[in-house]
């Protein structure tokens, strides 16, 4: 939410959050694989969530 939403970086998202920024960033990429296996019913290239 913070990092689209609120159009912060990777950087600015992991110091609020107090996570690192390689944890925000793979959050996102599930969270956007997520959304993409809703809207389309397909898995993205790196397969589906578990």
């Amino acid at each position: 939410m913070l990092r689209f939403y609120c159009d912060l970086s990777v950087e600015e998202t992991a110091g609020i959050l107090g996570i690192s920024a390689g944890t925000v960033k793979s959050q996102a990429a599930r969270g956007l694989d997520a959304l993409r296996l809703l809207m389309t019913g397909a898995p993205s290239a790196r397969g589906e969530l578990s």
